[in-house]
């Protein structure tokens, strides 16, 4: 479903660390284009809101529809409103965040079943459903 393409790559926003493809031609790929941003904090406290306003601020300057944040210590309740804004507009890109408490069924592994399963509307795969 995803293939890592670049990693460490530079925006004029800052860094991503990783960049994938969707690599079947799905009508989810029609939805949200090719690439996806994927955003990877092992930090020792939760991700705090400015850190998701700024990875939103790198999808929407690259014009990235789908970005994965995932945070080892979870994320500050702002960041949190900050990340579930995004999805009730189909101009911002949706974002899929996770944490180490979910581990085990991680938001992203929930979203590849949903995604795989389908359909693919943006209303049943946001992340208020995926989590």
């Amino acid at each position: 479903m995803f293939e890592i393409i670049d990693e460490h790559y530079w925006t004029e926003a800052g860094e991503i660390d990783l960049i994938a493809e969707i690599t079947p031609a799905t009508p989810f790929r029609r939805e949200f284009g090719g690439d996806v941003f994927i955003e990877c904090k092992n930090w020792a406290t939760r991700l705090a809101m400015e850190k998701a306003s700024a990875f939103t601020m790198k999808l929407e300057q690259r014009r990235v529809r789908l970005g994965f944040i995932l945070s080892a210590q979870g994320f500050k309740k702002a960041a949190e409103e900050v990340i579930r804004g995004q999805a009730p507009s189909p101009e911002k890109a949706l974002i899929v965040s996770s944490d180490r408490r979910s581990a085990g069924d991680t938001a992203a592994s929930r979203a590849d079943r949903t995604l795989l399963e389908g359909p693919y509307s943006r209303d049943e795969i946001s992340p208020t459903s995926i989590k």
